[in-house]
């Protein structure tokens, strides 16, 4: 729908039904969506697991259990401030250069090693 907008010419294989229900272009999408909306779960969970890097239903919970306890930190420390997503809180966790740390709790004891080196 964008490239008819912008005038680009593009090419679809196949009909729109079939182009749409690819495994690379619904995972394409997910991550857009989730990029989108960081609170979308479902768009999360298929983002985190495309392509396979080990991460179950177990790492996924851990992850999920972690947000929830950054979101109880955020609240008593800084009530009526904005949350953060689970989008916010994964990028968080990832060391960016020296010096900076983004984390907004130490994920210690809540996320195993095997679930972070995974994420």
């Amino acid at each position: 729908e964008a490239c008819v907008e912008h005038n680009l010419k593009y090419l679809v294989r196949g009909s729109a039904g079939t182009f749409y229900s690819r495994a690379e272009i619904k995972d394409c999408l997910c991550f857009l969506k989730w990029m989108y909306n960081g609170r979308d779960k479902s768009a999360m969970a298929r983002a985190l697991k495309t392509p396979s890097r080990g991460l179950g239903d177990v790492s996924l919970n851990e992850f999920f259990t972690y947000c929830e306890e950054v979101a109880r930190h955020v609240a008593t420390n800084d009530p009526g401030g904005p949350q953060p997503t689970p989008f916010d809180i994964l990028l968080s966790l990832a060391k960016t250069g020296q010096g900076d740390d983004r984390s907004y709790l130490p994920p210690d004891g809540i996320i195993t090693k095997r679930t972070l080196n995974k994420l």
